[in-house]
């Protein structure tokens, strides 16, 4: 984590990766899902959460996880800038607020902070 001071504001930020999405997947869905209730899906949220809580999410495919839960909107970044899915990316915390920008984005924007600077 860094910090980043601009006057009266700081804002944290970090890097983000895929894999530490991954890894918080279970306490994520425990957190959204507290009591066990039927889905859309076949699967109930009790039953997904026992198979999320028996991978081995240090070296699992995202894919597996995307198959279990029917979507992988909880193996991907979702970038607020583009709002695309990202595998990488950084998020920024202003204490209020968390915002996460995809590599791409944040790409586009330092190439817009350069040609400013020529300006």
């Amino acid at each position: 984590m860094a910090v980043c001071e601009n006057g009266e504001v700081e804002v944290k930020f970090s890097v983000f990766n895929q894999r530490k999405h991954i890894l918080s997947v279970p306490s994520r869905w425990r957190e959204q899902y507290p009591t066990d209730r039927s889905t859309a899906f076949s699967a109930s949220t009790g039953e997904i959460q026992k198979k999320l809580d028996s991978l081995d999410l240090s070296t699992c495919d995202p894919k597996e996880i995307d198959k279990i839960i029917g979507n992988a909107g909880w193996t991907n970044m979702n970038c607020n800038s583009c709002s695309e899915y990202a595998a990488h990316g950084v998020e920024f915390d202003n204490g209020d607020n968390t915002v996460s920008v995809c590599d791409r984005c944040l790409r586009c924007a330092v190439a817009v902070l350069d040609y400013l600077k020529k300006t």
